[in-house]
C-alpha cells in the first residue's frame, strides 16, 4: 500500500515538471511565431522596397548615361537588399523548421503525458482494488479470530473432559490391576495345587519335573526318538495328568479365564526324515499330540494351546548329551489366556 501511494506521488511529481517544461515550450514557440511574423513583415517591407528599387533602377538605367556613378551605387544597393532578402527568406524557413521541431516535441510530451496519467488511472485502480482486497481479508481475518475462539472453547472443553476420562482411566487400571493382581493370585494358588496334585498322582519320577512354573515331561517319556505319536508309557501319564486337570477344572472360577499350553522343546541336533523337515515341525508336532490326546480324554479344546518351539530356547547350552536329553522336552504351563 506504501509503495503504491510513493508511486503515485512520484508519477504527479514527474506530470507537474512535464507540465512546466510543455509551458516553456509553448512560451518558446510564441516567441519564435512572434519573430517570424516580424521577419514576415520585415520581408514584405523589403519587397516592397525591393519593387521600388526596381523602379528606381529602371530609372537610373533611363538616366545611366548622366550619372553611371549613382547607378553602380544603386546596383550595390540592390544587390545587398537581395542578398538581405534571401537572408530573411532562410531565417524565415530555419524558423519554420525549428517551430515544427518544437511542435513534435509538444507532441511527444503530449503523449508522455497521456501514457503517465493513464499509468496513474491505472495505479489509482490497482490501489482501490488492493484496498478491497485488504478489506476482505480483515472480513476473513475477523472470521478467523471467531473460529479459533471457538476452537480454543471447544480445546478447553476438551482438555477438561480428557482430564475426567484421564482420571477415570486412572481409577479403572487401578482396579483393573487389582483384580487382575487377585486373579494372577487366585491362578497361582490353583497352579500350586494343580503342581502338587500332579506330583501325588505322577510321583517321584527324574524324567518328570517342576520347574518354576511349568511341569516338565522328558520327550523320551512320551515319544520315540524322531517321533511324534505318544507311547505306552506317555499315554500312561497323561491319563494320570488329566484326571488331575479334571478335578482342578470343576474348582477354577469360571470368571478366571486360563488356559494350560503345552509348548514341544527340541535339542539341537538337525533332523530330517520322511516326516519332518526340522526341529520346528517335530516340536509343534509333539505339542499338537499332547493337546489331541487330552481333548480325547475329556479336557475342553477350548481350554488346551499347543506351541512348537524347537531347538531355540534350551534349558542347557552345552554341547553334551546330557544337555541336550534335558532340552528335549515338553512343557505344560497353566497360565491366564
Amino acid at each position: 500500500m506504501i509503495k503504491l501511494i510513493a508511486e503515485n506521488n512520484r508519477i504527479k511529481k514527474i506530470l507537474n515538471i512535464k507540465n512546466i517544461e510543455i509551458n516553456t515550450k509553448k512560451v518558446l514557440i510564441d516567441n519564435k511565431n512572434e519573430k517570424i511574423v516580424v521577419l514576415e513583415d520585415e520581408t514584405l517591407e523589403l519587397k516592397d522596397n525591393l519593387s521600388q528599387n526596381e523602379l528606381t533602377i529602371l530609372d537610373l538605367r533611363n538616366i545611366e548615361s548622366e550619372n553611371n556613378q549613382d547607378n553602380l551605387f544603386n546596383i550595390e544597393s540592390i544587390n545587398s537588399l537581395e542578398k538581405i532578402n534571401n537572408q530573411n527568406n532562410q531565417t524565415i524557413i530555419d524558423l519554420r523548421a525549428e517551430s515544427e521541431e518544437q511542435q513534435q516535441i509538444i507532441l511527444d510530451l503530449r503523449r508522455k503525458e497521456q501514457i503517465l496519467r493513464s499509468g496513474l488511472t491505472s495505479t489509482a485502480n490497482e490501489n482501490i482494488k488492493q484496498q478491497d482486497q485488504v478489506k476482505i481479508l480483515n472480513l476473513q481475518l475477523e472470521e478467523l479470530k471467531k473460529q479459533l475462539a471457538s476452537i480454543s472453547t471447544l480445546l478447553d472443553e476438551s482438555e477438561k473432559r480428557d482430564l475426567e476420562q484421564k482420571a477415570r482411566i486412572a481409577d479403572l487400571g487401578s482396579r483393573l490391576n487389582t483384580a487382575l493382581a487377585q486373579r494372577v493370585k487366585e491362578l497361582s494358588e490353583y497352579r500350586s495345587e494343580f503342581f502338587g496334585k500332579l506330583r501325588e498322582v505322577i510321583g517321584s519320577r527324574e524324567d518328570i519335573k517342576i520347574i518354576g512354573d511349568r511341569f516338565v515331561f522328558q520327550s523320551e517319556v512320551l515319544f520315540e526318538s524322531g517321533e511324534a505319536n505318544i507311547g505306552i508309557e506317555g499315554q500312561r501319564q497323561l491319563a494320570k495328568l488329566s484326571v488331575a486337570i479334571q478335578d482342578l477344572i470343576d474348582q477354577i472360577p469360571t470368571e478366571i479365564n486360563w488356559i494350560l499350553r503345552i509348548d514341544g522343546h527340541t535339542d539341537t541336533i538337525p533332523i530330517r526324515n520322511s516326516r519332518f523337515q526340522s526341529n520346528w515341525e517335530l516340536s509343534a508336532a509333539r505339542a499338537i499330540s499332547v493337546v489331541e490326546f487330552l481333548t480325547r480324554t475329556g479336557i475342553p479344546a477350548n481350554r488346551l494351546a499347543a506351541t512348537g518351539r524347537g531347538e531355540f530356547m534350551p534349558l542347557d547350552t552345552e554341547k553334551s548329551e546330557e544337555a541336550y536329553k534335558k532340552n528335549r522336552r515338553i512343557e505344560i504351563k497353566l497360565t491366564e489366556s
